[in-house]
């Protein structure tokens, strides 16, 4: 079996010019806990889409929502176990916005598709998470969280927190006061699933 995997998170600081740290390498097998009040994942409309989040061309209604409620279940028990976490640390609870929501979730359908887990696609430059957000009206520090696991749906929010929490680096953005609003998105194929996080300073 293929080992969870964590990736450095991406943060950009926009400041004269736009400064990109990427933190220590992190690869790990792990498994991780979080709390969302945002909207469930958007179905897939494409039928490579529908491979992807287990539905058929043909339309299997019944069990697309009975995923997308699974999805969204393990979405928000990842941003409850944060923010959770946030609170026994005196910090305030993240904001989830539907802008970053439907963000990161592209980001997770694009790694799943295409079959990697980076900040930057195969063959493409490293993506400009800060200008993606100045187009949804966000500005000031970003970051991304990307995690792949091989866990069970009902396993990856417990696997994705255990996970970032046991970094060091993921940790310290996850507890960041500056960060407040928030978006994440998780797609996969049933055997593989994709976390994105996306976190950002500020929203006009």
């Amino acid at each position: 079996m293929i080992p969870d995997r964590t990736y450095p998170p991406f943060i950009a600081l926009p400041l004269s010019l736009l400064i990109i740290f990427l933190l220590t390498s992190c690869q790990s097998s792990a498994n991780i806990a979080v709390k969302s009040t945002s909207s469930p994942q958007r179905s897939a409309t494409t039928e490579a889409d529908q491979t992807i989040t287990g539905g058929s061309p043909s339309g299997d209604v019944a069990g697309s929502d009975v995923l997308q409620a699974a999805i969204s279940t393990s979405v928000d028990a990842i941003l409850n176990g944060i923010n959770l976490r946030r609170a026994q640390e005196g910090l305030l609870p993240w904001l989830v916005e539907p802008p970053l929501v439907d963000y990161a979730y592209e980001r997770s359908v694009d790694m799943a598709l295409q079959g990697f887990l980076d900040h930057t696609a195969p063959g493409a430059g490293e993506v400009d998470v800060l200008s993606a957000l100045q187009e949804r009206d966000y500005f000031g520090q970003a970051a991304e969280l990307v995690f792949a696991t091989q866990a069970p749906l009902q396993e990856v929010a417990q696997t994705t927190l255990k996970a970032w929490f046991s970094d060091p680096n993921h940790e310290a953005v996850l507890l960041s006061p500056e960060l407040r609003f928030a978006g994440l998105g998780l797609m996969g194929d049933g055997s593989r699933w994709i976390v994105t996080l996306i976190l950002v300073e500020g929203r006009l």
